[in-house]
């Protein structure tokens, strides 16, 4: 009774410093610039801060570390074992640092996986290894030398597949919550005692945060919450992998976290069959093609948390050899993806003609800005940058385009607009005009700033019916906010570079 007790402190203790701490972080998180642009990422229509990741973080930790200052046999057992507590923590502090990163200034798939790579891999060296797979009424597979492998790529994946998913409101933090809390029922359960407070802290954070980030969402988890999420459960079912029992299978872990893998593995193959790249964006997740339907982000949040529970159940029945039952969900579930799959029209685009011809239109556009991209690295005026802008707007079909820059180390400041006109090309209008694109309500825009060199692109585009035409155009808009990131790069590059010039003249003087 005194442990359960303890568990139910911990969820209790979590829960209320993540709800009072996410006020703080969305304060900071304004003060920093790290908020999401009305139109970006999140389909809203508003700001709305990130980095949300750091209030479940805070909350999750103060209990473990309070049971270091308590007496009692969970304190006694996260004591002994601070070493695997330590490795737990490195790991998703380590996805909190680079996810903050990642929202402060934007990071490809290429740099965090640079981060990535190396955390898994030093958390493998430490000792924290899969060692097999259990299959109830099969038998046991023991991984020999591809355990350390297996467990880097899981460690990754998942940290990933959080990221992915938290696309939505309260998605990713009502998954999270979810797969914790079971995580650590079964840890209770087999007497797991490090890993029972380890899941229901982070649980009750998860629990404590969701509020806030219940549709409409006040604060994001961000890059800092999501790959935090997927890192820390990653590790945490690794650390429990050490022994060749049912409950510290690989999978388990498997089981429980079959929704962000399977969205996962749709995403990829998705975006390989279109020619882009598989660690590119798109809007085509499970939850984006439940909201063409029409489902809005509370109802497609709670159906996909109810399709978790199932995988829940499922695990727990597995776990607890309850083979009847787990026959059953398991039956269930397989016919629910079938069914889902097909609904949401991901069965049958493979081969399709349509498919062949989508592919090579979503390759066309990512060519075109990996060429404009270049050209944008060499471009040595601000003339050129903004000319390369007004072609890929043009190139993309968008309604309207301005660009501001101030004067700087680059050369002098400028403000250009452009609206499209009758013959669908667009022309340069006085800057003095009202409004980017007029009298036309039917118009958004999409506004990219960068404080450090003032670069200020804003984009108008006009809404589409159609999931794949409005996903068509997002994957547009997203190309657009890829050369505008390149061009502030480069305007940074050429403001040190006249710099250093500067000083050497002076040098030389």
């Amino acid at each position: 009774m005194a442990e359960n007790r303890t568990y139910y402190v911990c969820f209790v203790l979590a829960c209320v410093a993540a709800l009072a701490l996410t006020p703080l972080v969305r304060f900071w998180a304004v003060r920093w610039g790290a908020v999401d642009q009305p139109g970006h990422r999140k389909m809203h229509g508003r700001a709305v801060p990130l980095m949300g990741g750091w209030a479940i973080l805070a909350g999750m930790w103060l209990p473990l570390v309070a049971l270091c200052f308590y007496d009692n046999r969970v304190a006694e057992e996260v004591q002994s074992k601070w070493a695997l507590l330590a490795r737990i923590f490195v790991a998703g502090a380590c996805m909190a640092v680079l996810g903050t990163v990642d929202d402060l200034r934007g990071l490809s798939a290429r740099w965090k996986f640079m981060v990535q790579f190396p955390v898994a891999l030093g958390i493998v060296a430490s000792g924290v290894v899969f060692q097999g797979i259990e299959v109830p009424g099969v038998g046991s597979f023991h991984l020999g030398t591809l355990g350390p492998i297996v467990t880097v790529i899981w460690l990754v994946g998942v940290a990933n597949a959080f990221n992915l998913i938290d696309g939505i409101d309260g998605l990713a933090t009502g998954v999270g919550f979810l797969t914790a809390l079971t995580g650590a029922i079964i840890a209770a359960i087999n007497g797991k005692t490090l890993l029972a407070v380890v899941l229901v802290s982070m649980a009750g954070a998860c629990l404590g945060f969701l509020p806030h980030n219940w549709s409409p969402a006040r604060v994001f988890l961000g890059d800092t919450g999501s790959m935090f999420l997927g890192m820390t459960l990653a590790t945490a079912s690794a650390v429990a992998g050490g022994k060749g029992q049912l409950a510290t299978s690989l999978l388990v872990p498997a089981l429980l976290l079959s929704y962000p893998i399977l969205d996962t593995l749709l995403a990829m193959t998705r975006r390989f069959l279109r020619g882009k790249s598989m660690f590119s964006g798109d809007a085509s997740h499970i939850h984006h093609r439940l909201l063409h339907l029409g489902w809005n982000h509370a109802q497609t949040v709670l159906l996909l948390c109810g399709v978790c529970v199932l995988f829940n159940a499922c695990t727990l029945a597995v776990v607890g050899k309850r083979l009847t039952w787990a026959g059953i969900l398991f039956v269930l579930l397989l016919a629910m993806v079938l069914w889902g799959l097909r609904s949401l029209g991901y069965v049958g685009t493979a081969t399709s003609r349509k498919s062949r011809a989508e592919r090579e239109l979503y390759r066309a556009h990512h060519h075109y800005a990996e060429m404009t991209k270049a050209k944008l690295r060499r471009a040595q005026t601000t003339a050129e940058l903004v000319e390369l802008f007004r072609s890929a707007a043009a190139e993309y079909g968008k309604l309207a385009l301005a660009v501001k820059l101030p004067a700087g180390p680059w050369g002098q400041g400028l403000s250009c607009r452009w609206e499209r006109n009758g013959d669908d090309t667009l022309v340069l209008v006085p800057s003095g005009a009202a409004g980017l694109v007029g009298d036309r309500t039917s118009s958004h825009e999409e506004v990219h700033a960068f404080p450090e060199t003032g670069l200020r692109v804003t984009i108008a585009f006009v809404s589409v019916a159609g999931a794949e035409r409005e996903e068509l155009q997002l994957e547009k808009r997203q190309l657009l906010a890829e050369i505008a990131r390149t061009a502030d790069r480069r305007l940074r590059e050429l403001s040190r570079s006249t710099l250093v010039k500067g000083r050497g003249d002076q040098s030389e003087g």
